[in-house]
């Protein structure tokens, strides 16, 4: 990536600085012996390359078993893409649309699986860098070592280097220690081999964390020159490139054929061994594709996630930012029905600015102005001086006797889309702390009506 700004160059700058000093020794007094090392495995497949070439589009990489896969992997074509926010918003939001082959069986509030490419810049500097490039497009069988003990991938055959960097492994997931203990051992300089072995240490968990965690397996080979691993043990040792999980966001009700995904395109600034920004793999990759491009995709395993079988089952539905996407297939869902006498929804949705992030901000409005939508609370964190709430538990807080009796009541379902470890969590306290003080109820009595 070329800098193109003084804030850029300097962005840059500190990051080579960071990593260079990140190569110094954990502690030049202790010695190797003392480390505390996992163990790692040796390969226990060998690659035999073949003189058959072999295009991307050669290998059958759709019909490898995915976990938590619903459906069969179906083919789609990227009819639309739209972003939802403003130039000057912190995070960049698309809207994508896709029509698949055939109609698909789906719920609001199912997810897809989209099945994503590594980087092509990171898949072709991993080949230059560890002397494959000539034979990246070759044909290759693996034949399993006798006695062998080691964990394998089963790659789909025909299948060639550039086919299982590009779909197969996932190439920018940080190395596991087990993986960078192996990485000291093809050094052939005694320093990149010591702050290896360092790394991969329970004394140097530390600058583990700081720097690997936030490394992918080129930025560790691209920092330590003289390491030259074999390809079986790379290959043996990266993870799975998983497909990645999106929340549909319309309903089947007006085309089952047809797909909505909503996503924040992720952007890594320059960190532990990378000197460069990335994008997210899979939302870099989509934000880049032109319309027409085909895609595979396939149906996730049903949760509780769903609408309610009866209309009379009212909704509370907290979904800030993009967590507000199976929501849209709710209320799309219900305006769309047979015409019923639907019990309340209320939805609690939160951004930053409303001039720079308020998604879907007209099809919100017109829900509640048709009565699809009973309640709209719309919460700004990053507004100064706004006569508004800041945050979704603020929003429930004030409307807590309503939304109490809806819980206690009238059986309300409450679904809560976004972050789990954050948000999720601080809106289940929320209402568990609010079931206490609007209805004097026991701890156990509180956790038994929520079914968040």
């Amino acid at each position: 990536t070329q800098p193109t700004t003084t804030g850029d160059v300097t962005e840059v700058l500190s990051s080579y600085l960071e990593c260079i000093c990140s190569l110094d020794f954990l502690s030049p007094s202790l010695p190797v012996d003392s480390l505390t090392l996992p163990s790692y495995s040796k390969p226990s497949t060998q690659l035999e390359l073949t003189d058959t070439l072999l295009s991307l589009a050669d290998s059958p990489v759709d019909d490898r078993a995915f976990p938590l896969a619903a459906s069969p992997v179906t083919r789609a074509t990227l009819t639309g893409k739209e972003v939802l926010t403003s130039v000057d918003a912190v995070k960049r939001t698309l809207l994508v649309t896709m029509v698949t082959d055939s109609a698909i069986d789906y719920e609001p509030g199912d997810s897809f699986g989209v099945v994503c490419p590594n980087e092509p810049l990171e898949v072709d500097g991993l080949l230059t860098r560890l002397g494959w490039v000539h034979s990246a497009d070759l044909a290759f069988t693996v034949r399993v070592k006798p006695n062998s003990k080691g964990r394998r991938h089963t790659f789909p055959q025909p299948c060639s280097l550039r086919i299982a960097l590009t779909w197969l492994v996932d190439i920018r997931r940080p190395p596991k220690k087990s993986f960078v203990r192996l990485l000291a051992e093809h050094c052939s300089l005694a320093t990149d081999k010591r702050r290896l072995l360092e790394l991969s240490s329970r004394e140097g968990a530390d600058e583990y964390s700081k720097l690997v965690l936030n490394s992918s397996l080129l930025d560790l080979l691209n920092a330590f020159t003289s390491c030259q691993p074999p390809i079986e043990s790379v290959l043996e040792s990266l993870p799975p490139l998983m497909a990645r999980p999106y929340s549909v966001s319309n309903s089947p009700l007006v085309r089952s054929d047809q797909l909505e995904f909503v996503f924040n395109v992720v952007e890594l600034p320059p960190s532990g061994f990378s000197s460069r920004s990335k994008l997210g793999v899979c939302t870099g990759w989509l934000s880049g594709l032109p319309l027409g491009r085909r895609i595979s995709v396939f149906r996730r395993r049903s949760t509780d996630f769903c609408l309610p079988d009866s209309a009379s089952v009212p909704l509370v539905m907290v979904g800030p930012g993009t967590g507000v996407a199976p929501f849209l297939g709710f209320l799309e869902h219900r305006s769309r029905a047979p015409p019923v006498d639907f019990a309340q929804s209320w939805l609690f949705f939160g951004c930053r600015d409303s001039n720079k992030d308020f998604i879907f901000r007209d099809r919100l409005l017109r829900y509640e102005d048709t009565g699809v939508l009973s309640r709209l609370f719309v919460c700004y964190s990053r507004v100064s001086g706004a006569a508004t709430h800041r945050y979704v538990q603020d929003a429930m807080k004030s409307a807590q006797v309503e939304l109490v009796d809806l819980i206690v009541r009238k059986g309300a379902r409450i679904y809560v889309c976004g972050d789990a470890k954050g948000m999720s969590r601080g809106v289940r306290d929320t209402v568990v702390d609010m079931l206490a003080s609007v209805e004097g109820l026991t701890k156990m009595k509180r956790k038994s009506l929520l079914v968040i």
